[in-house]
């Protein structure tokens, strides 16, 4: 039966529930069965079998001919090692409680949780059913295996091992904020409520993404009176799908107060389907655009690459190649080519022959690996960035490798956008003035290239997940993308923060970082790009 409005979930047999595992069977003694199948299942006979074969029908957590290899279940944070994990669930050790067995209680008959030290922006996070987080994960065929959703890996043997998929944002933020020092216990004292949802690990065949978004706000509201109390404003979800909160189609109308965390930057409505979303995916102000978490793109290498472009910076002589991008060229016609302005098809037609430049289409070309994709990068002084259904990943990737991305978004902010300082960071190019991309690339000197990657060198791990379970690579492991999280929050909350990004930004006043495509720098500087585009080297002509 479902609970308080979670969706119910099946008991499993390895990936397939009980009764359809039992259907068309009939059951017979154990003995029939090898091994009684370890008392860890029963045993049945098909029926209309000839040959009376029997087999096992495994129990919940258990696998095998015999019933005896152990589902390897992910919990949250490994319910920190204070209890058991069935199936997504923690069964916590005596004196700890929630979803990962965090919370510590006084050992007296009050049974109070001790009392919390969090520091602002405090976060109170709502302690969800696994049905809508943990849950989901043993439904895969192959759970040591990496679903979309994982940011870490329980291998055969136990261990836990940093992973971080793309899309694992929901996961990854839903742990760090219960292990950090932002987490209060005291609902009253939050600056913020969280709502932990991991959708983006749903099978196929579950229920629709904005259907169970709708399932998880009647539960938080049937539970807790925050939603209402606050009319959903300060509370967080987590939606790292491409079209971030257009993705809810019309449940948005249930969110629209609500704080949402994702890739998506489009500060515009975007098409889905064959209808377009009700509000724009970002809004400035409420939402934060964070970026994708990328350790599994970056190589076996990256962390020997990183600890050598640390010591020596960028050298310049070292980028052999001009410009670099790979993506796809969306059919003409697709939502996925409307979103993104049909940018990839005039890039490709216009530059794919071009000395200087290589394009790979994804489509078409040989598939890049991790390794490939580092080594066009490392050798490149500029990685293109078009849009692509309002954000691109090819903007951070750029970043760690020290090739100044190229941004063509229109409409679109960049992650951090609020605290970075991405207009000494990436070189910011209209939509309708990519003809004029060769021409502009080429009047960067030496000296702006360098004061570009100086800066990349000194914010990249703003942009970087450092692990749950330790450092991925030879990151510094403090001062991460997470951190970057809570110093948005704080200041989207109107709590006075440090500016620890003062030392990354260079005194240069900001028309000494604009090219204009005509060569008119005076009125270049008074072009800055004042709408909800990414920031960075204007190249507005005329208006």
């Amino acid at each position: 039966a479902s609970r308080g409005g979670a969706p119910a979930r099946e008991p499993i047999v390895g990936d397939v529930p009980v009764d359809r595992q039992l259907q068309g069977t009939t059951l017979v003694p154990p003995a029939e069965c090898r091994d009684k199948c370890k008392s860890h299942g029963v045993c049945a006979r098909a029926r209309g079998d000839a040959t009376n074969t029997s087999s096992c029908r495994c129990l919940p957590s258990w696998r095998g001919g015999t019933c005896s290899a152990p589902v390897s279940s992910y919990c949250v944070n490994n319910c920190n090692n204070r209890g058991t994990c069935n199936l997504g669930w923690c069964k916590c050790e005596r004196g700890w409680s929630g979803v990962d067995c965090s919370v510590s209680w006084e050992h007296d008959a009050t049974k109070k949780p001790k009392e919390d030290s969090a520091v602002r922006p405090r976060i109170f996070v709502y302690d969800m059913p696994s049905a809508f987080t943990s849950g989901h994960l043993p439904l895969h065929p192959h759970p040591a295996a990496q679903p979309g959703c994982m940011h870490r890996v329980i291998a055969p043997d136990g261990s836990v091992k940093g992973w971080a998929n793309a899309y694992s944002a929901q996961v990854y933020v839903h742990e760090r904020i219960l292990r950090s020092k932002y987490r209060t216990h005291d609902p009253t004292k939050a600056d913020y409520f969280f709502v932990p949802l991991w959708q983006q690990c749903l099978s196929s065949d579950s229920v629709t993404m904005p259907s169970y978004v709708e399932l998880a706000m009647n539960y938080v509201r049937k539970t807790w009176p925050y939603w209402d109390l606050t009319h959903g404003h300060r509370h967080l979800l987590v939606l790292p799908d491409d079209l971030g909160s257009c993705d809810l189609r019309r449940q948005i109308l249930l969110w629209k107060n609500a704080t949402f965390i994702q890739h998506n930057g489009l500060a515009r409505t975007a098409k889905i389907g064959d209808s377009y979303s009700l509000f724009p995916c970002y809004v400035e102000g409420k939402d934060v655009m964070i970026p994708p978490t990328l350790g599994h793109r970056l190589g076996p290498n990256w962390e020997s690459i990183q600890s050598n472009m640390d010591k020596a910076g960028y050298p310049n002589q070292l980028r052999t190649q001009f410009v670099f991008f790979a993506g796809r060229i969306p059919t003409v016609g697709t939502p996925e080519h409307d979103n993104t302005g049909g940018l990839h098809t005039i890039i490709f037609k216009k530059f794919h022959k071009m000395n200087g430049y290589h394009l790979v289409d994804l489509d078409k070309d040989s598939p890049l690996s991790p390794e490939d994709y580092a080594m066009n990068a490392l050798k490149s002084r500029f990685c293109l960035a078009p849009q692509a259904a309002g954000w691109s990943m090819d903007v951070v990737l750029s970043i760690f490798y020290g090739c100044i991305p190229v941004v063509i978004q229109d409409d679109s902010f960049l992650p951090y956008h609020q605290y970075l300082p991405w207009d000494q960071l990436s070189i910011n190019v209209p939509a309708r003035k990519v003809e004029h991309l060769d021409s502009v690339l080429r009047m960067i000197d030496d000296k702006k290239i360098k004061d570009f990657q100086t800066a990349i060198k000194c914010v990249w791990p703003r942009l970087f997940w450092s692990s749950v379970v330790g450092r991925m690579h030879n990151e510094p492991g403090q001062d991460d993308a997470f951190d970057t999280l809570m110093t948005v929050l704080s200041d989207q909350a109107g709590i006075t923060v440090p500016d620890a990004m003062k030392s990354c930004v260079s005194e240069a006043k900001p028309e000494e970082y604009m090219i204009h495509v005509f060569g008119n720098a005076d009125k270049a500087s008074k072009e800055m790009c004042n709408s909800p585009c990414a920031p960075g080297i204007s190249l507005h002509a005329d208006r």
